[in-house]
């Protein structure tokens, strides 16, 4: 009986969710997912056609942020890949403008931050400003600790350690440990 009634409870926010993007479009699904439970956020992430693997946990206060909006924006969730069996703590933000690949056994802590881009509209006029998108990627077994935020066209290497509040805007190696603003190698695994 408890199975049925997650399945009916899953299915009946999925047909809402759909029934919201078809009025209100993506932005609106955007806005829902901070607000839901765990067991809500994968099938609404998938629904949309984000790409997780089995035993992946992502807690709530998930922000999605830029899926839409640009002229060569999908209008959904297709540019963010979480591998098998990774932890997504509370209050991660994904930026979607390009694409964000998580491989698998990857820990993110609470409050990291993952920005694909950097764009300031029309508000400044500035040429070293130009807008920047560039996709990135997070390899297997990774730790990625609290309120750390990763810059677009970083790849982390395999068995990483980022410490918290580290600010990544460039390439980490495999097997070392590193943090810092911004962040530096401070030891090999």
């Amino acid at each position: 009986m408890k199975y049925l009634f997650k399945f009916i409870f899953i299915n009946y926010h999925l047909i809402k969710c759909r029934l919201k993007y078809y009025l209100f479009g993506i932005s609106a699904i955007e806005y829902l997912i901070p607000s839901l439970h765990p067991m809500l956020i994968i099938p609404t992430l998938k629904l949309f056609n984000a790409k997780i693997g089995n035993k992946t946990v992502i807690r709530s206060g998930l922000r999605i942020t830029n899926s839409y909006g640009s002229s060569d924006s999908k209008n959904d969730f297709s540019n963010l890949q979480i591998g098998h069996n990774c932890f997504i703590s509370y209050n991660t933000v994904f930026d979607l403008t390009d694409r964000i690949e998580i491989q698998d056994n990857v820990v993110l802590a609470m409050d990291c931050k993952i920005i694909s881009h950097l764009d300031t509209g029309n508000r400044i006029s500035n040429p070293k400003l130009n807008a920047i998108k560039k996709p990135i990627k997070i390899q297997n077994n990774v730790y990625i600790g609290a309120s750390a935020t990763i810059l677009y066209g970083v790849t982390i290497g395999e068995n990483a350690i980022i410490g918290s509040c580290s600010l990544v805007n460039k390439d980490i190696k495999m097997n070392t440990t590193n943090y810092g603003i911004p962040v530096r190698e401070v030891s090999k695994a």
